[in-house]
């Protein structure tokens, strides 16, 4: 366990990184937008990533009032993030200045990113 304390994302059972956990609610991104989300943050607007690096899984179970939720997983391979510098361990994975400017992102989106 004390690998735990030293990688806060990663998924004890597999070597999978796990990037994004949310619930799945009316309205909610799909995994895959999610993930192109969380790389847009990040200035990366293409996907990098094949079928095989990127695992979502769905867990479903009842919520506090009794009713099903679902709750997305999305994972990637570690080798598939130290490729672009986004593995945890590296510190380039961590944000070292200001996001980009809003004209980046809505050129990005006008490209089809």
């Amino acid at each position: 366990m004390a690998a735990m304390a030293s990688h806060p994302y990663r998924d004890p059972h597999t070597d999978w990184i796990a990037l994004l956990g949310y619930e799945n609610a009316p309205g909610s991104a799909r995994p895959r937008a999610a993930l192109r989300a969380w790389l847009r943050e990040r200035g990366i607007d293409w996907m990098p990533f094949s079928d095989e690096e990127v695992s979502f899984g769905l867990a479903c179970a009842p919520g506090p009032d009794g009713h099903w939720r679902g709750w997305w997983h999305v994972r990637v391979l570690p080798d598939a993030l130290r490729r672009l510098g986004l593995h945890p361990d590296q510190p380039a994975a961590r944000a070292d200045g200001p996001s980009p400017p809003a004209w980046w992102h809505a050129a990005a989106e006008r490209r089809g990113g």
